[in-house]
C-alpha cells in the first residue's frame, strides 16, 4: 500500500490499506506504536487526495478481499 501510494496510485493504496488493516484486525494484531503515526499520516493524505467517501468505498473494497486476493492485487502493482 505504501509503495502504491508513493507511486501515485492512490486508489490501489486505499484498497491495499483496507485489506491489510482488515487482516491485522482479524488476527488481533495492532500496528506497532512506532509505525502508527506514519500510518495515520499516510491515511490522512489519501483521504485528502481521494475525498472521504471515495476513500471509504475503496477501503471497504480492500477489506472485502480475501488474503489471497489481496496478495494477487498487490502483486500486479
Amino acid at each position: 500500500a505504501t509503495l502504491a501510494q508513493a507511486s501515485g496510485q492512490a486508489e490501489q493504496a486505499a484498497r491495499l490499506y483496507g485489506a491489510a488493516m482488515y487482516q491485522l484486525e482479524r488476527l488481533g494484531t495492532p500496528l506497532p506504536p512506532n509505525v502508527q503515526a506514519d500510518h495515520d499520516a499516510r491515511l490522512h493524505a489519501l483521504r485528502s487526495t481521494l475525498g472521504e467517501s471515495e476513500f471509504a468505498r475503496l477501503w471497504s473494497e480492500g477489506a472485502a478481499l480475501s488474503l489471497e486476493q489481496a496478495i494477487d492485487f498487490a502483486a500486479v502493482l
